[in-house]
């Protein structure tokens, strides 16, 4: 989930419930057309990992200080049901990324600059633009479409980090030039 601007939200209250240590959210009910809702969250789902970090043993402090610190970049959440969730803790058994039972869904971003209207589904795509990009973690240039990046094109600048979609996955890179095909 990507935001227009810093103080949007997403659609969606974060709990924690102490007594079994979990995160989960609750979705905002008149928001129907939410970042959350267009990601296809739901009301209970418990949170796991947030922009590819475990959140598992966070305290609620510390989950709102990592929100709330990131707020320029996109949200990327591994999420679960109650159920599946119940499973796992159960079982002893450990969640991770790699996974084969995890769904890649597709980005959904904000296009409007209001702070909590994100219900605009029209992504504008212009197949004529790219942009360089420097990959985060390894400092690689490679050039990408504009469709790629995980960000609508009237709001992406030079040095914002963004996920970027390469063969199927997202990964984070700085946009260090924006081109056009002539």
């Amino acid at each position: 989930m990507q935001r227009v601007i810093p103080k949007q939200i997403l659609g969606f209250v974060r709990h924690y419930f102490s007594q079994k240590r979990f995160h989960y959210i609750e979705l905002i009910e008149d928001l129907p057309s939410s970042l959350a809702r267009r990601a296809g969250l739901k009301t209970y789902d418990r949170v796991i990992f947030l922009n590819g970090d475990n959140i598992e043993n966070d305290t609620y402090e510390q989950l709102w200080y990592r929100f709330d610190t990131a707020r320029h970049l996109p949200v990327q959440m591994l999420v679960c049901s109650p159920a599946t969730y119940e499973y796992y803790t159960t079982n002893k058994k450990q969640f991770h990324l790699d996974l084969t039972t995890i769904q890649h869904l597709k980005p959904v971003y904000a296009t409007s600059t209001s702070d909590s209207h994100t219900d605009i589904p029209a992504v504008s795509v212009d197949k004529k633009s790219f942009y360089a990009v420097r990959w985060e973690n390894n400092g690689i240039v490679s050039t990408v479409s504009q469709s790629a990046v995980f960000k609508s094109p009237e709001y992406t600048h030079v040095n914002d980090v963004c996920f970027i979609e390469t063969i199927g996955q997202y990964r984070k890179g700085q946009i260090i030039f924006k081109g056009l095909l002539l």
